[in-house]
């Protein structure tokens, strides 16, 4: 993005966690190494920032969730429950780890 002028903290630092060639396609992973270190040391999920990605962390419209939906207490299951949590085309039988709300 910044022709001539290097390497952005960020860059660097993507590098270092996920270094893949030019022209490699990868997804999403929620931040798995980050989350499975916390969960070694009994971290939650969603609610200690060390068990939460990135992303969640860092948006500042509070637009995104992460938690155990399998915990009734956790707040994305009430989120589900209350706002009416979707999957996006469950009849393809992928099973998404992802759910959408409606507002």
């Amino acid at each position: 993005y910044f022709p001539g002028q290097g390497l952005t903290p960020y860059d660097v630092l993507g590098k270092e966690l996920k270094n893949y060639q030019k022209g490699t396609v990868f997804k999403c992973d929620f931040c798995r190494e980050k989350i499975d270190k916390a969960l070694e040391i009994s971290m939650k999920p969603g609610i200690d920032r060390e068990a939460t990605p990135a992303c969640v962390l860092a948006c500042p419209a509070k637009a995104r969730y992460f938690g155990d939906i399998d915990d009734p207490e956790s707040e994305v299951t009430c989120l589900m429950q209350n706002k009416k949590g979707f999957q996006l085309h469950p009849e393809f039988g992928t099973e998404p780890s992802v759910y959408y709300i409606d507002y």
